[in-house]
């Protein structure tokens, strides 16, 4: 399999953002087990679904990278579908993380009982979207090659309803944190809102980049959606001390 200079630069540049949020999901989740704060483990283990769907091209990429690319397309294409299909799948469970989350960093009344319902909206996708990959896998999505392929209606609908979730959230937590007196809630709230508003500009791009431009600008942006994720939640003291803020 010979992928063009284009097709190069998105597996690269995928690869690049899948393992700097594997390696910041790693370090939140051993802060939790450090700092025993539920929401941090909550927030590690939902930001590698949100990832999700730069993995099957990053991870694409690297299985073309570790094979020498001599194996049948076939092979490729299957890897690619079976990776496609894990972290889909896994999208649902992320969000029921990043719910709880976000939750109980807000203190939210009717936790539970948007919780349960989020459930069994999750429960049902799922039973769905493998009726779907057995009936028909177009009906997930089209797949040509490792770096050619798209996700079906069903699934982008999912996705957007995904998007509007992860905004809506972060308005709230950081609503709640501008009411802080606290100069480190506030600006924690500042940095995890700016982190989702990343998080959609960079997967509007990746949606419409046609070029390498475009490609390039799409991963930095989720790169820094991640870094910013990150600082907002656990701001550490050596940007306090940069920034003076004390309290």
């Amino acid at each position: 399999m010979e992928p063009t200079v284009i097709e190069v630069t998105g597996g690269i540049l995928s690869l690049c953002y899948i393992t700097i949020t594997l390696i910041l999901s790693i370090i939140l989740i051993y802060k939790y087990f450090k700092l025993q704060y539920k929401e941090v483990l909550y927030v590690g283990m939902a930001l590698v679904g949100l990832a999700g769907p730069w993995f099957p091209e990053g991870l694409g990429f690297l299985l073309i990278l570790v094979t020498g690319g001599g194996l049948s397309d076939v092979f490729y294409l299957n890897g690619v579908i079976t990776i496609f299909i894990v972290f889909t799948a896994y999208l649902p469970v992320a969000l029921l993380f990043w719910l709880s989350a976000i939750m109980k960093l807000v203190n939210f009344e009717k936790s539970k009982l948007y919780l349960r319902i989020s459930l069994v909206l999750a429960a049902i996708f799922e039973i769905v979207f493998f009726v779907f990959a057995i009936v028909d896998l177009r009906l997930i999505g089209t797949f040509i090659d490792v770096f050619n392929s798209r996700e079906s209606t069903f699934i982008f609908v999912f996705y957007m309803c995904s998007m509007i979730i992860l905004l809506i959230t972060a308005i709230m937590f950081s609503y709640v944190s501008m009411k802080s007196e606290s100069r480190k809630v506030r600006l924690k709230g500042k940095l995890f809102l700016i982190s989702m508003i990343l998080f959609l500009i960079g997967g509007f791009i990746a949606t419409i980049a046609t070029d390498i431009i475009l490609l390039i600008i799409s991963r930095v942006v989720l790169v820094f959606c991640s870094i910013t994720l990150y600082l907002g939640l656990l701001l550490p003291n050596q940007i306090l001390k940069l920034l003076k803020i004390t309290e």
